[in-house]
């Protein structure tokens, strides 16, 4: 798994392997012109979501290498062409390899889940409140692997978004279960990654309502 892999892995590389332990990615594939991406996201269905892929742009976010919710073909034709304009004005030197075309999911609730290599503890498990606000909330549980689905469900009640998961404020009641089952494999991944592991974050990963799952929208693989 992941021979000769160091540093950053790409995106749908990390996905295939998070599939191997049945975390989901939504409905997506790589365009390499605005035609695929118009053809991509009509097979997909509207609405999509654009993200660049360049091993050389960790967090997409922060260089306007990513659009959502686009409705029809010229609202991905233009988010083409504005995606390539900031990427190449943020990173001149950026290696595009693509532009994933995906499907937009609706959350109840954004988590990041994922897992580590500790200086002391070695392989740990996070989860989290996640999406654009990770850093802003600071509101994470950390387990050491193997997991069970009581441990991983205990997690997710420490975090100060667990009322969201339980329909708080009217929200629907989000699958609970999947996302605490997604901890428990990304416990079993990293302990297979052993001292390759340096990072995993699946950030959002999209918990949907209960009984629809959880999708891994973005990951990020860093091995040594």
């Amino acid at each position: 798994m992941l021979e000769g892999w160091t540093g950053i892995v790409p995106e749908l590389e990390a996905k295939r392997i998070l599939e191997e332990y049945g975390i989901n990615p939504p409905a997506e594939r790589v365009a390499l012109d605005p035609d695929e991406a118009v053809a991509i996201a009509a097979e997909i269905g509207f609405p999509v979501v654009l993200k660049v892929q360049s091993p050389d742009i960790p967090h997409r976010s922060d260089v306007g290498g990513v659009r959502l919710n686009l409705s029809h073909e010229s609202a991905v034709r233009a988010a083409w062409d504005e995606v390539v304009a900031a990427v190449r004005s943020h990173k001149p030197d950026a290696r595009i390899d693509g532009i994933l075309v995906a499907e937009q999911v609706e959350p109840v609730v954004e988590l990041i889940a994922g897992a580590k290599m500790d200086e002391v503890f070695g392989p740990v498990v996070l989860a989290g409140a996640g999406g654009i606000f990770v850093e802003v909330f600071d509101d994470v549980a950390v387990r050491l692997p193997p997991l069970d689905d009581s441990e991983a469900l205990g997690m997710l009640e420490e975090l100060r978004v667990a009322p969201l998961l339980h329909g708080a404020r009217g929200r629907p009641e989000a699958d609970v279960a999947t996302a605490a089952h997604v901890l428990v494999q990304l416990g079993e991944l990293a302990l297979d990654l052993g001292p390759h592991l340096r990072a995993l974050d699946i950030n959002p990963l999209v918990v949907l309502r209960q009984g629809k799952g959880a999708l891994a929208a973005d990951a990020l693989l860093v091995l040594e």
